[in-house]
């Protein structure tokens, strides 16, 4: 195809109807923008138009081209404020694949722990961008939204090494007044390495349930 052809992209998919997303001609372009490692400018200025198609074959086409499509990241941070769920979506699909470089995304992407529909996509991301996150993680595990807390305490849970110094900070979540919060930061306490302390929080958070079941059983 060459890179004229690619640059040609965004006129030649416009112009089909809807029925054409689902041919194989389309995976075939996706594939050959993989390999020529672009145009990112060209899938930057796909991901801004109107139809939705249209821009969520460019976020899963800038993702497979990964860090080399790093200078589309101000206008993922841009997406990460928008109302939009197809720019959410598909700027959090992008950041995942570009990693820690993707750091400055972090703070806006925590914010989105409190979207349901983007909630998990965006902890998918976060611990993603690696130890370059802990910090802002840390912070926000004083959050006054529960599930910000939540998102928090399973990121810092899941990074490994680099988080074994956070446990202290961990520590308030277990008396947290969301149980599910409880539970996720006492899950976090164990993957980092303090089974003891997690299994106190658990007994305790099935304790309740055990005595209905055990009064249900009598009956």
């Amino acid at each position: 195809m060459g890179m004229g052809g690619l640059r040609a992209v965004p006129e030649i998919l416009a112009s089909y109807s809807k029925h054409y997303w689902k041919e194989e001609l389309t995976a075939n372009i996706r594939r050959a923008c993989v390999e020529a490692g672009g145009p990112v400018d060209v899938l930057h200025l796909f991901a801004k138009r109107s139809d939705p198609q249209l821009r969520s074959w460019s976020y899963r086409t800038l993702a497979e081209i990964g860090p080399a499509a790093y200078d589309v990241l101000p206008t993922l941070i841009d997406n990460l404020r928008s109302e939009e769920s197809w720019d959410q979506v598909g700027a959090l699909q992008v950041i995942t694949r570009l990693g820690a470089i993707a750091k400055d995304s972090v703070p806006l992407m925590i914010e989105c722990f409190a979207r349901p529909t983007q909630s998990a996509a965006a902890m998918t991301a976060v611990i993603s961008i690696g130890p370059s996150a802990i910090p802002l993680l840390t912070e926000a595990l004083s959050h006054e939204n529960w599930a910000v807390r939540f998102g928090s305490a399973y990121c810092l849970g899941r990074s490994g090494e680099a988080g074994a110094g956070v446990v202290g900070h961990l520590q308030p979540l277990l008396e947290d007044e969301t149980l599910s919060v409880r539970i996720e930061a006492a899950n976090a306490v164990r993957l980092l390495g303090n089974p003891e302390v997690a299994l106190e929080v658990f007994r305790a958070a099935l304790q309740p349930m055990l005595g209905e079941t055990t009064t249900t059983l009598q009956y």
